[in-house]
């Protein structure tokens, strides 16, 4: 799915900011919802995949899910993706069910749970527009309730998009960064003072930590586990967060129940946009457009590859999870 994207969809410029300005994916007229809604029908063509719809009982709003079922099962899961332009994470799900349809998932894991699948919540939104933001319930959130109250754990996937850009961006960030801390000084409330400190670091630990790993994992109500999580992904660089930000996660956590949000770090060829607003408001928006225009145009190839490899991240983070958690 992944590829066939990345092929036919012209990257323009980085997020969407203020109305119409904010319109930066341009895709050929085959590349929509019908089209994604296709590529996951066609994986109930395995056995004990199965494809449904959830619909929204008042609005005009549905989903297609995929449910996958264990032999024996013990637990039910809910798997995932949000956004839809954070296309890894939809390629990680997709790969993830290929295989198991293809049996290249461990036994355990196919004896033991019932997945229910979403490989793109905010499938109305694909492949242009973000889609929900997750911070309070919506008619995309509505719709899968259900699923989420009978989960018993919720493995959540996203993508970011600054990887492997820390040497374009130090001089501006750290720049930008020193500034903001000398402004944090001369305000005259000192509560405030320290708000603004602690929200310059904050972004800017954020941005060191998305520039180096390939995996940030985010959990609540694990126990110990995590632990044995990140033993099985040696390989690669990981982050491990103690949190629920999103409202799956939060809504799960307070029942309970265990939660898990993996974000993909990979290279879009964003500019760090949202690093650079953060410290300056709006005065950089010109400087960070051209700089990612620029940086998606001549590198086009090592950001497909960057991608297709944290698709193929996410797809081991979801086997270690449901392994661990045996």
């Amino acid at each position: 799915m992944l590829e066939e994207v990345l092929n036919n969809t012209k990257l323009w410029n980085a997020n969407a900011i203020i109305g119409n300005f904010g319109r930066r994916i341009s895709a050929s007229n085959g590349l929509n919802p019908a089209w994604l809604d296709n590529k996951i029908k066609a994986l109930s063509q395995y056995e004990n995949i199965s494809y449904d719809r959830l619909t929204h009982p008042e609005q005009k709003f549905s989903v297609p899910i995929l449910r996958l079922k264990g032999r024996i099962p013990k637990k039910k899961v809910l798997l995932q993706a949000i956004h839809a332009d954070e296309w890894a994470a939809t390629e990680a799900i997709i790969r993830f069910v290929d295989d198991w349809g293809m049996n290249k998932v461990a036994k355990e894991i196919k004896n033991n749970y019932d997945i229910t699948v979403i490989p793109l919540l905010s499938i109305d939104k694909f492949p242009k527009y973000y889609g929900s933001r997750n911070y309070h319930s919506d008619a995309r959130f509505e719709t899968i309730e259900p699923e989420l109250d009978s989960a018993e754990m919720v493995i959540e996937l996203h993508e970011s998009s600054i990887k492997n850009q820390s040497k374009i961006l130090t001089p501006f960030v750290y720049s930008l960064y020193g500034l903001s801390l000398i402004n944090s000084y001369l305000i005259f409330a000192s509560s405030e003072r320290k708000k603004a400190r602690d929200g310059a670091q904050s972004v800017m630990k954020e941005f060191k930590k998305l520039c180096s790993s390939d995996v940030e994992i985010m959990y609540s109500n694990d126990g110990e586990l995590i632990e044995k999580i990140t033993s099985e992904l040696h390989e690669l660089e990981v982050e491990t967060n103690k949190s629920a930000c999103s409202y799956s996660r939060r809504k799960t956590t307070a029942d309970g129940k265990r939660t898990y949000g993996i974000e993909l770090c990979s290279d879009w060829g964003e500019a760090g946009e949202p690093i650079l607003l953060f410290f300056t408001g709006m005065m950089t928006y010109p400087l960070t457009e051209i700089s990612t225009y620029l940086n998606r145009t001549f590198r086009k190839e090592q950001i497909k590859q960057s991608r297709l490899q944290s698709a193929e991240n996410g797809v081991k983070v979801i086997k270690s999870i449901l392994t661990a958690n045996l």
